[in-house]
Formats: structure tokens, sequence, C-alpha cells
């Protein structure tokens, strides 16, 4: 079974209980059993930090070009400022 067949971490690849994302079910933080964030381009995240080096792994790759990688940027930080901690 690979990993895309578990829920794991998009951001440090952590196994998560629960289900794989594209399942539409939740997951959970193992350790704390707090369930793990949607992040906002697809995928589990297990902290703000792991959602953060997703975002910043996807900009190094030139996912975007730059004036959309800006556009997107700015989205994400106004996600970051209006999500309830």
């Amino acid at each position: 079974m690979s990993i895309e067949d578990k829920a794991h971490c998009r951001g440090c690849h952590r196994l998560l209980n629960g289900h794989p994302y594209y399942t539409g079910k939740p997951a959970y933080i193992p350790e704390t059993g707090a369930r793990a964030l949607s992040h906002h381009f697809g995928g589990w995240v297990c902290s703000s930090t792991c959602e953060r080096r997703v975002f910043e792994q996807m900009k190094a790759e030139n996912v975007w070009s730059s004036d959309c990688a800006r556009m997107v940027a700015a989205a994400y930080d106004r996600h970051e400022a209006n999500r309830v901690r």
C-alpha cells in the first residue's frame, strides 16, 4: 500500500489516522487526536507550519507563473488571516 492510499501530512509526510484526502473523509493527528487541517490547495496537513511549507515548496517548484504566484501568495495570506485558530 503506497502513501497515497493512507492519510498523511502533505508537508512532513507523517502518517495520520483516518482516511486519505481524496476520499473526503477526515484524518486525525495520532498524538493529539485533533482533526488534521485541509491544505488550501488540497491534501491534509498536521499544522500551519506544514501548510506554509507546502505552499513554499509549490512556489519553489514554479508551479505558477510569477504573476499567478503573487496572486496565490496574496490569497494564501488572506486565508491565513481568516483562519479560525
